[in-house]
């Protein structure tokens, strides 16, 4: 798996997948001459060998964190169409699951928005409008 990075993502932590711990991560390395900004940091994972079927070439990983600010982790969603990636072979990379500060404080920002909104037009005083004659 790569990934733009992998910054306080520690060796051992878990790989999930659909929630499931199916394994850690064994190694974060930086790509060399191939790198890009999307493919910075190589993951190498390991996965319990009853599991290794449940990740198939239509999986799609990403990195995500327990709760706003927990723990990272690998996370996997479990594809259904393809076949089971071999040893070695690549999981797609989705982008990152975790907020950033400023994200959530954006977010909080935008929810106490959406309550006074829904407050104010809560406590707004019903207008009526008058209906044609038929």
């Amino acid at each position: 798996m790569y990934v733009p990075e992998a910054a306080d993502l520690p060796i051992g932590a878990p790989v999930r997948v659909d929630g499931i711990d199916v394994g850690t991560v064994k190694a974060k390395n930086l790509v060399g001459k191939y790198a890009n900004a999307g493919r910075a940091i190589e993951l190498i994972l390991r996965v319990e060998k009853r599991d290794q079927d449940m990740i198939r070439t239509d999986s799609v990983a990403a990195l995500a964190a327990e709760g706003l600010w927990g723990k990272r982790f690998v996370d996997v969603e479990r594809g259904f169409n393809g076949t089971a990636l071999n040893d070695g072979g690549e999981i797609a990379a989705s982008p990152s699951r975790v907020l950033t500060v400023d994200q959530a404080i954006n977010s909080m920002a935008k929810f106490g928005d959406c309550m006074k909104e829904a407050k104010d037009s809560a406590n707004a005083p019903i207008s009526t409008v008058p209906m044609p004659n038929r």
